[in-house]
């Protein structure tokens, strides 16, 4: 199951980076892995870099199987002057909040109603 999650996690991700963006991105996580968690009721898949380097760090992709939902996050990094982060433990709670805040409002979604199709 880790091996098919990760590989619909990560394909469109890299499908939608030119080559060479793709290699960078990925450089910072050598050896981490996919991180798998629920959230209010959200299947959580996610990449982490272990540091601030890089212009992407980190990917979360959302599942909603109720709503028939996947959503997809790039946490980017920014120049260290303008984020509203310095050291990675900052980082860590602007990012776990960022996910709470995003998985409350997709499971709020759960309780309205589908349109007619």
């Amino acid at each position: 199951m880790k091996t098919i999650l990760g590989a619909l996690f990560l394909a469109p991700l890299l499908h939608a980076m030119p080559a060479t963006a793709q290699q960078s991105a990925l450089a910072s996580y050598t050896g981490a892995g996919i991180e798998h968690h629920t959230g209010n009721g959200i299947d959580i898949a996610a990449l982490n870099n272990n540091s601030l380097a890089g212009g992407v760090i980190g990917f979360y992709t959302l599942f909603d199987d109720r709503q028939e939902v996947i959503a997809t996050a790039y946490l980017l990094n920014h120049d260290p002057k303008r984020r509203a982060f310095q050291t990675f433990d900052e980082y860590k709670a602007l990012r776990d909040g960022f996910v709470r805040d995003f998985t409350s409002c997709m499971a709020a979604m759960n309780h309205v109603d589908k349109p007619a199709s």
